[in-house]
């Protein structure tokens, strides 16, 4: 497990779920999780950077931008100066670690790009010229286009929101679009789901997805390849090579095919985990 522990928002940003009459300190829409660390100018986002990093954090994530389950804040907005965002990536990169950004928008995106930061979560209005910037710095792009198709689809079947609901759904119809435009600029994309609580079980549609964007092949080296580069891994896994953990499964059918196998755990008999058997056949 690589854990970021809790993002790095801006007063009123994707981080902060205070409702706007709210007047006590910030807390998590996630049950399980901490607190957000909400920061605002460069020493304070610096500050929260280490305290991350000193509890154990293997990537440092900020909220870059608005989102759909924030309260007081529009979706299509970016947030943070660069130079705030820049204060984050010092403090991982001194670490020998990186930063992921939550972000939607293109100004988003590109105050990411000159801020050095390694992953764009989302990216859902990605234009062509931010891609291109990306590609020129190496960055990587990972969507979420299950979590907008499963909030769509049972939203109001959880009791979500109706400004959750509005607001997936114009993430939802950009989201494919981002991914194409990905592609065509050479950007190396990850494979995320953003799946969490009620959904979880669904964490594999995000395959199914992709593939309708990508190609099956491509939506499946998105999610083993690509991330174990993303995650600075690739030396040891991602790929099947000598030399590399034996981390692999067999899958009863051809997921070129009907790339929906991956969904089934029946049709997924072994698992194997850096050498060791964690699921064969019949059991």
């Amino acid at each position: 497990i690589f854990i970021s522990n809790s993002f790095i928002s801006q007063t009123g940003g994707h981080g902060d779920h205070r409702q706007r009459y709210e007047r006590f300190g910030p807390h998590s829409e996630h049950p399980l999780m901490a607190p957000p660390a909400i920061a605002d100018g460069v020493d304070e986002v610096r500050r929260a950077a280490r305290e991350q990093l000193r509890t154990g954090a293997d990537q440092v994530k900020v909220m870059a931008g608005g989102g759909a389950s924030s309260p007081t804040d529009a979706l299509d907005v970016a947030q943070y100066t660069v130079e705030e965002l820049a204060a984050a990536v010092f403090e991982a990169s001194a670490a020998r670690k990186y930063v992921m950004a939550h972000v939607y928008v293109p100004a988003g995106i590109r105050n990411c790009v000159e801020a050095g930061i390694r992953s764009i979560e989302h990216g859902n209005f990605l234009d062509e010229e931010t891609a291109s910037l990306m590609k020129m710095h190496d960055m990587f792009l990972v969507p979420t286009l299950s979590i907008f198709d499963l909030v769509a689809s049972r939203g109001q079947e959880y009791g979500a929101p109706k400004s959750l609901l509005e607001k997936t759904n114009m993430a939802k119809s950009a989201g494919p679009q981002g991914v194409e435009i990905a592609m065509a600029a050479g950007v190396k994309i990850g494979s995320g789901s953003d799946v969490w609580g009620p959904y979880a079980e669904h964490r594999s549609l995000e395959l199914e997805l992709k593939t309708a964007i990508m190609g099956p092949m491509a939506s499946i080296i998105s999610a083993t390849r690509t991330n174990a580069e993303l995650l600075g891994i690739a030396d040891d896994t991602g790929t099947l090579e000598v030399g590399k953990l034996a981390d692999l499964i067999a899958v009863d059918g051809d997921p070129l095919a009907d790339i929906k196998i991956l969904q089934d755990e029946r049709k997924i008999p072994l698992v194997v985990q850096s050498g060791r058997i964690v699921k064969e056949p019949g059991k």
